[in-house]
């Protein structure tokens, strides 16, 4: 069986999001790269889950936690939908990063 990928935000280096009353997107400000970059909300709330546990994440239980957070426990958006649509896309901006069960538990 392959190791669980986790999935996280480097502490030292945060993701600063803002959001306009005016505008559905939020912006995602890299704190380390100095890159920002326009997010939908349901991505911006994923970066907020993985940096409010501030530890490393399955993709099951990120999608659990979104479900929760959305207050919509039977949403029709699995596992795969998160790493596909968010978690893929953000570890090629560099938003987030990734390490294996066995290598965190070193």
């Amino acid at each position: 069986m392959p190791p669980c990928t986790l999935w996280f935000i480097d502490p030292d280096y945060p993701i600063l999001l803002k959001r306009w009353n005016d505008q559905a997107d939020v912006v995602a400000y890299h704190s380390g790269t100095g890159d920002a970059h326009q997010l939908t909300q349901e991505g911006a709330l994923i970066l907020e889950l993985l940096q409010e546990e501030n530890s490393k994440l399955s993709a099951e239980i990120i999608t659990e936690q979104f479900r929760t957070k959305l207050n919509q426990p039977d949403l029709e958006f699995d596992t795969n939908d998160v790493i596909n649509s968010f978690l893929i896309p953000f570890l090629e901006l560099e938003l987030v990063d990734t390490t294996t069960a066995a290598e965190s538990a070193l």
